[in-house]
């Protein structure tokens, strides 16, 4: 029985997290509580599986493991990451455990701290090839297989705010005590005293940089300081 997808140098369970791995880790939590769980073959009855040789069953215990919902190997017992995404005591934990599960599984992780919960629209099989290994036409040929397979998995994971492709921000010296602003990993940042700007890199966002016209742009920012400074002198002779 297949129980994970070989993807070039990596492997994904061929099996979702949601709906019924999580439903059934709150199966076995809800049963067994923290109790470590040593009677396989009770466990396997109790998840609907003939015997603890089950292939089915043995398969599914792989699967939970992957994710890190579950742990041990003579023994079974429900994880805290298990814990906390099917009893979460409120929805911050509840995301900070699914992202846990999600980061389990190595590829995950890779796609996760590129792009968060989204994935490029256009030659992904590209990017997979370079992180995974695997040759061009295969790429091409898993490409969709894995991109679903990843979206299903983060549909109920909330994205982080992220900066914007290209971008440049003010900013006076930094205060001390005052935290610096992050950069994405796959960002390359340029920094000063005065300011911070940051572009993604992709050819398409270097290229839109190239293009950007920042004498305008800074020339539009003088003019609005200009105008504020104007209005604040006013202001104060009235």
């Amino acid at each position: 029985m297949v129980r994970t997808v070989k993807i070039g140098t990596y492997r994904i369970p061929d099996k979702r997290l949601f709906p019924s791995l999580v439903e059934t880790t709150k199966l076995i939590y809800g049963k067994f509580s923290s109790e470590e769980i040593s009677n396989m073959d009770m466990l396997a009855k109790f998840l609907g599986h003939k015997s603890a040789n089950s292939g089915t069953f043995l398969a599914k215990l792989t699967y939970l493991r992957a994710y890190g919902l579950i742990e041990g190997r003579g023994t079974v017992k429900v994880s805290e990451i298990g814990k906390k995404l099917t009893y979460p005591t409120n929805e911050q934990e509840k995301m900070e455990a699914m992202e846990q599960a999600i980061l389990h599984i190595p590829l995950w992780k890779e796609f996760y701290s590129r792009w968060g919960v989204n994935l490029p629209n256009s030659d992904f099989w590209v990017d997979l090839a370079k992180i995974t290994g695997l040759e061009p036409p295969e790429a091409q040929r898993l490409a969709e297989e894995v991109r679903k397979a990843y979206l299903d998995d983060v549909k109920y994971l909330k994205p982080k705010e992220t900066p914007k492709e290209g971008f440049a921000m003010e900013q006076s010296k930094l205060e001390v005590g005052r935290p610096s602003i992050t950069i994405p990993e796959d960002f390359t940042k340029i920094e000063t005293e005065d300011f911070i700007v940051g572009v993604r890199r992709n050819l398409e966002s270097i290229e839109s940089f190239e293009s950007f016209d920042f004498k305008a742009w800074l020339k539009t920012i003088k003019r609005k300081l200009g105008q504020k400074k104007e209005k604040t002198t006013k202001t104060e002779h009235e």
